[in-house]
């Protein structure tokens, strides 16, 4: 039990963040081409609004939601990381690029059927990179899926703006 709570976060069961990248570390030591490995750094749109609207509790709620229907979409050997707050990393074993694009969808399709049932109603802004020799460290691995999160998250909110 006091390992378990170790190592995951306690709001939403997903390996803590420490946990989650020791585990992530020792796949890629061990990595082979013939097994590939992508991650998806995922984004909870507009908690803040979330929280100012309706409060923490529904922010807390939201962030719980969203961590389950990552959970529910993966396989069993893939894991989800809470990095903090309303950031996700969701390591997908033996998955390319175009697999973690249709867990995307996938994920995607799960909140458009949450929210039809939702006062809060939930997005989320994604980044994919599938792992290669070529990434110096992990740190250089969750930093390509993160900027390309934020390029997603830059055109959702231009959507917001203009739409």
């Amino acid at each position: 039990m006091w390992e378990y709570y170790a190592t995951h976060d306690a709001m939403t069961r997903c390996l803590n963040r420490k946990a989650g990248l020791e585990r992530l570390n020792m796949l890629l030591k061990n990595y082979s081409t013939r097994i590939p490995i992508s991650i998806i750094y995922a984004d909870l749109n507009n908690l803040k609004t979330i929280n100012d609207s309706f409060g923490h509790s529904e922010g807390d709620k939201a962030i719980i939601r969203i961590s389950k229907i990552f959970k529910e979409t993966i396989k069993a050997n893939d894991f989800v990381v809470r990095l903090g707050g309303d950031e996700f990393l969701i390591v997908l074993l033996n998955s390319d690029y175009k697999n973690a694009e249709k867990v995307i969808e996938k994920i995607n399709k799960k909140i458009k059927i949450q929210n039809t049932s939702s006062r809060v109603e939930l997005s989320i802004s994604c980044g994919v990179a599938t792992y290669t020799k070529n990434y110096i460290s992990v740190e250089d691995f969750i930093n390509e899926a993160d900027k390309k999160m934020y390029e997603n998250k830059k055109i959702f909110h231009s959507q917001l703006k203009f739409a």
